[in-house]
Formats: structure tokens, C-alpha cells, sequence
């Protein structure tokens, strides 16, 4: 298996460049909240069961906050301060 040095890790090049990674990191996560709001708008409309609606909400809503904001926060520890 190739090492990080030989190409084998996606986007190492990146590694170099701290503030390319938070900026990447900060579209991914927009990105990623778009897809969530859209999620539970579409959830509203369509569940109909007030119990299902909460439970699959508060799973969205965890699964946002456990993947993305807390890549955001990795990612801000990289970003240099200004």
C-alpha cells in the first residue's frame, strides 16, 4: 500500500496548505447544512406520524452536528490566525 509521500492519500498535497483545508472544509460543511435544512424541510411536508417526524428530525439534526460541525472545528484548529 502506497504511503501518504507516494500519492497514497487522497488530496495530501493539501496537507501543505492549511488555510486550503479550512476554506475546503468550511464549503463541504455549507454544503452539508444545505443538504440537512433540505432534508428537514422535506420531512416536514411529507410525515405525516407527529412521534416519526421528532425522531427521524433529532437524527438529522444529531447526524449534522456529529459529521460536519465537528469537521468544521477540526479543520479550524488548522486555519492560521489572522
Amino acid at each position: 500500500m502506497p504511503g501518504i509521500a507516494a500519492g497514497g492519500f487522497p488530496h495530501a498535497e493539501e496537507w501543505r496548505y492549511p488555510q486550503a483545508i479550512a476554506s475546503r472544509s468550511n464549503r463541504l460543511e455549507n454544503e452539508a447544512d444545505q443538504v440537512s435544512q433540505q432534508a428537514i424541510a422535506t420531512l416536514l411536508t411529507r410525515e405525516k406520524d407527529p412521534i416519526n417526524l421528532i425522531k427521524i428530525k433529532e437524527l438529522l439534526e444529531c447526524l449534522e452536528r456529529a459529521a460536519t460541525d465537528k469537521a468544521e472545528d477540526v479543520a479550524n484548529v488548522w486555519k492560521p490566525s489572522s
